[in-house]
């Protein structure tokens, strides 16, 4: 356990020079990995808290394109081009907790093609709280397979640690935090039952271009593995 623990503090300490900037005022844009003073108009400002970071805050700029690779393997995951993310539902975590829902926000998701994809519906299903949300197939080439999306009851689970504004410093999932917008009446508790949640057929509207695998494919698909 200890081990783990030491490289989990190696890959943070060391990431977090990369992304973080020496003016800790200062956000971070993650389309251009620059330091900017403040974030365009296009962009979302996000805030989070992490001891790796001066006054343990890191601030950034997010574009509201993300893109979700589950094959990347590298120790930082931002949601961009460059460094996508690996999990379905890290960008709905992301803007859940940090940007202003009180109008509809125009969100584009990419998924890599050829890739494989898990939501844990049973235990975590994916909100979609307040989104104009578009998802496309991400490729070079239009001969590769689509990406599919595999509806899973198994626990949670992720398969590598590293660097993600989404993750506390331990690798540890930040949950939906809905009180908040249940304060600033952005979200009524009436509601929570009626948002489009990510469960049993996933959407009544199928992504375009991605292959479901649904709850029921889904159980035959845990068998097959035992």
């Amino acid at each position: 356990m200890q081990l783990i623990y030491v490289r989990q503090d190696f890959i943070m300490t060391r990431t977090s020079k990369y992304v973080k900037c020496v003016d800790e005022k200062f956000y971070k844009d993650l389309s251009s990995m620059k330091c900017v003073e403040k974030c365009l108009n296009s962009t979302i400002p996000m805030t989070i808290k992490n001891k790796y970071f001066k006054a343990s805050i890191f601030k950034y700029c997010r574009d509201p394109v993300y893109y979700i690779d589950s094959k990347m393997d590298s120790l930082i995951e931002l949601g961009t081009r460059d460094y996508p993310f690996k999990s379905f539902d890290d960008p709905f975590r992301e803007l859940v907790n940090n940007a202003d829902l009180s109008s509809r926000l125009n969100v584009a998701v990419y998924l890599k093609k050829n890739s494989t994809l898990t939501i844990f519906y049973k235990e975590h299903p994916v909100f979609l709280i307040n989104l104009n949300d578009d998802f496309n197939a991400q490729t070079l080439n239009h001969d590769q397979n689509y990406p599919i999306i595999i509806c899973h009851e198994m626990p949670y689970f992720r398969p590598k640690f590293s660097f993600n504004p989404t993750l506390n410093e331990d690798g540890s999932m930040r949950d939906y935090h809905l009180t908040p917008l249940i304060e600033k009446n952005q979200l009524d508790t009436s509601i929570l039952a009626e948002m489009k949640i990510f469960r049993n057929k996933i959407q009544k509207q199928p992504i375009p271009n991605v292959y479901y695998i649904t709850k029921m494919e889904c159980q035959v698909y845990q068998q097959q593995d035992d």
